[in-house]
């Protein structure tokens, strides 16, 4: 009889196991599929914020490498503007010179052959006149460049924080980059001036040397 009902408590055991056994498996399901659902969502509702801040961290050194690059043109622009100073001082003082040289030649004891000088230091004044102009011209278009390119710097990090006008810095830095390209040209066309007065200095040597000869040869003409 013990066994009897042993084995038949048993057999209820086995019965209530597979249904107990049903019913924890579909809990489970249930649970993974829940489990598996909801990380889901919050990954997809946290996605936006994890790639903004990835994108916030990765900004300063994108800034800092867009603000590099106009900094290397500064410099050059901070070269030229120094270099087309000197220039312009070197004119001035120049022209200083041919200014008292022509006070000295309406002077009333004029030097030997004040004809000759007069018009060679007319011919000087145009060509340093002119030259001037060029260095004038070439130190507005650097100095524009120089503002340009700080710009270009200052607008590269104001895109990065306000996320707005992606195309001021490139705009900025290609009028920059054609204002220095300008600038240069007229330096270049500056040089060529400044080759044209030295050699009408050495025309005016050369003539100055033929008329002391020649008057050499007849002491009789007048200078």
């Amino acid at each position: 009889m013990a066994v009897a009902s042993a084995e038949g408590h048993d057999d209820e055991d086995d019965e209530a196991h597979p249904a107990m056994g049903a019913g924890t498996a579909v809990h489970v399901d249930e649970g993974i599929e829940t489990h598996r659902n909801r990380p889901v969502a919050d990954r997809a509702r946290s996605l936006p914020k994890r790639v903004s801040c990835g994108a916030m961290g990765e900004i300063p050194l994108g800034v800092l490498t867009g603000m590099i690059t106009p900094a290397v043109l500064i410099s050059a622009c901070g070269t030229l503007i120094f270099s087309t100073s000197t220039r312009l001082a070197r004119i001035v003082d120049r022209v200083r010179q041919l200014t008292a040289a022509m006070e000295d030649l309406f002077a009333d004891e004029p030097g030997d052959f004040p004809d000759e000088h007069r018009a060679e230091v007319e011919l000087q004044l145009s060509i340093h006149a002119r030259r001037a102009r060029l260095i004038q011209w070439s130190l507005t278009s650097f100095y524009v460049s120089l503002g340009l390119f700080v710009g270009t710097t200052v607008s590269v990090a104001l895109v990065a924080v306000l996320q707005l006008a992606a195309w001021l810095p490139s705009t900025l830095g290609i009028l920059g980059t054609l204002a220095l390209f300008y600038g240069s040209v007229l330096l270049i066309n500056e040089t060529r001036v400044a080759i044209r007065a030295v050699n009408a200095e050495m025309v005016f040597a050369l003539r100055l040397r033929e008329l002391y000869e020649a008057r050499r040869q007849d002491p009789g003409r007048e200078g």
